[in-house]
């Protein structure tokens, strides 16, 4: 399946939900992680933070979502694709290799 789909400008995290056929794009820019439909290739819809969403990792059908503005972790629930819970985890501390 061929085709583009807009997330905005810089995403920075993907992640493949292993329990749908669900892919995750965090764009820090925006404060938006976009909810993707890689079977129908569509953008279901975005998931708006207020601390510059980057890094993304899905396990057993929650997201975790590392807020660098925030020093939080942000908890989403794979299947209604809201936040469930910020969890303070101190600085959050980007290293480019």
């Amino acid at each position: 399946m061929e085709g583009t789909i807009t997330v905005g400008d810089f995403p920075y995290g993907v992640a493949v939900n292993p329990f749908d056929s669900r892919v995750n794009v965090t764009t820090r820019c925006l404060d938006i992680v976009s909810v993707i439909d890689y079977s129908t290739n569509s953008k279901l819809h975005n998931i708006t933070f207020q601390s510059s969403p980057v890094g993304i990792n899905p396990s057993a059908n929650w997201i975790y979502v590392t807020n660098i503005n925030s020093n939080a972790v942000s908890v989403i629930d794979g299947i209604t694709n809201n936040v469930a819970a910020n969890i303070t985890a101190g600085k959050v501390l980007i290293k480019y290799t």
